[in-house]
């Protein structure tokens, strides 16, 4: 399922308007490969995905008018409580990030316990690599800025 995803999202984007390629292979990931950096899911070994985890989707692709970007995260059932605290409290990171004032030149590197704040106010952490979409999944390895 998770290839199928890819596929499918790849095929769309390859038929937009000025399409040259992808800008990097799309990430779908769920559950047990949601923290596997730059995940790409093979046809035939990669897990379906579960209506009880968080599913990830993060794809791009260059036009000949700029690159895209795209991640997406969606819980296709019912999310758990902790999943819903773990959520909530990397959107209040993002919201701590963007209402943040800082001198031009200051490395994200040096915003990044901004980010972790609510996290860290219960407990939880994350590596240093890990911080993108808004629901514990890593995206790229790189900081939030």
């Amino acid at each position: 399922m998770k290839w199928m995803v890819q596929t499918k999202a790849e095929h769309f984007r390859s038929k937009q308007d000025g399409y040259v390629s992808l800008s990097f292979d799309t990430i779908s990931s769920s559950g047990g490969n949601g923290a596997v950096i730059h995940y790409k899911p093979e046809k035939g070994s990669c897990l379906q995905i579960d209506k009880d985890d968080v599913y990830l989707c993060d794809s791009g692709a260059q036009y000949v008018d700029g690159t895209t970007d795209v991640t997406r995260t969606v819980h296709l059932g019912t999310p758990s409580q902790f999943q819903k605290e773990c959520f909530t409290r990397v959107l209040m990171g993002h919201i701590d990030l963007a209402l943040a004032v800082f001198p031009p030149g200051t490395k994200g590197t040096c915003l990044d316990c901004l980010a972790r704040r609510p996290l860290w106010d219960v407990g939880l952490k994350l590596p240093a690599w890990d911080w993108s979409w808004g629901g514990l999944l890593p995206q790229r390895a790189r900081g939030p800025l």
